[in-house]
């Protein structure tokens, strides 16, 4: 399938919804990227709306076939799957800035277990080698990669809130393929909130003025002994959830005269 992402930018809403109609010529498969690499596009003409594309290409507003379509079980390039979740967070990306994508640091996490919903050589990619001559021959299951996405709790925020409306409009219940969950269970706590008492626990007692990428580096390295089975959230990501948290702690011990 030829990349219909690389779209020249257009000088007009006119121009943005021709195109959108133009699209309903295409294969399903064709179409849905298409319009994916016009809603990118469209972050440079807010007067075109999110039901205007959707009725240029598909003949009513909701945009179901679009939506349903990305949910489908089948491989796509992991690349294309990248750029069309930051399309609808609202992010421009080439291919260099995918690369960078937070999607991307998610599904490298989700790779170091070799779910059934991707396909090639993930190795550069589980090891933050993001160049685009490794993207290029990944592909994603995408359904069952936004299902995993929206199960899981460090990474569900990634979804754009038009897919999680998706979801729960049609009962599809998100769910984890082939890939070892994080502590929950029913009423169990998730691993970021083991994490967050790790936290609370050592910081009641280590007086340390440590900062929050010291605070992300330890909590992480305590998760990979203490739970070795369970999916670790990189440093990134638990200095970026619970950066809140040692802030607050700092002060509250700068208020009791501790060294914070």
């Amino acid at each position: 399938m030829s990349n219909h992402n690389s779209i020249t930018p257009r000088t007009s809403q006119e121009d943005l919804l021709l195109l959108a109609s133009a699209a309903k010529h295409l294969s399903a498969a064709d179409r849905r990227v298409v319009v994916s690499g016009l809603f990118e596009e469209a972050l440079n003409h807010p007067t075109a709306t999110e039901a205007e594309i959707f009725t240029a290409a598909y003949g009513e507003p909701t945009g179901a076939r679009y939506w349903s379509g990305w949910l489908e079980d089948d491989f796509s390039p992991l690349y294309e799957f990248v750029q069309f979740l930051e399309a609808h967070r609202g992010k421009k990306s080439d291919i260099f800035q995918i690369t960078r994508s937070p999607v991307l640091e998610a599904i490298a996490v989700a790779a170091r277990s070799a779910p059934n919903w991707l396909k090639g050589d993930m190795d550069a990619i589980v090891r933050g080698e993001n160049h685009p001559q490794f993207l290029a021959g990944c592909e994603v299951r995408r359904g069952n990669a936004i299902k995993w996405l929206c199960s899981h709790s460090d990474y569900s925020e990634l979804l754009p809130d038009q897919i999680v409306d998706y979801l729960n409009k049609t009962k599809n219940t998100p769910f984890v393929t082939n890939q070892p969950d994080d502590d929950r269970g029913p009423g169990r706590p998730t691993t970021m909130h083991l994490i967050e008492a790790e936290l609370r626990r050592r910081a009641s007692s280590d007086h340390g003025a440590h900062t929050i990428a010291d605070w992300a580096k330890i909590l992480a390295e305590w998760h990979r002994q203490n739970h070795p089975n369970n999916l670790c959230p990189s440093e990134k990501r638990i200095g970026n959830k619970l950066g809140r948290v040692i802030r607050e702690l700092k002060l509250y011990r700068s208020a009791k005269g501790e060294r914070p």
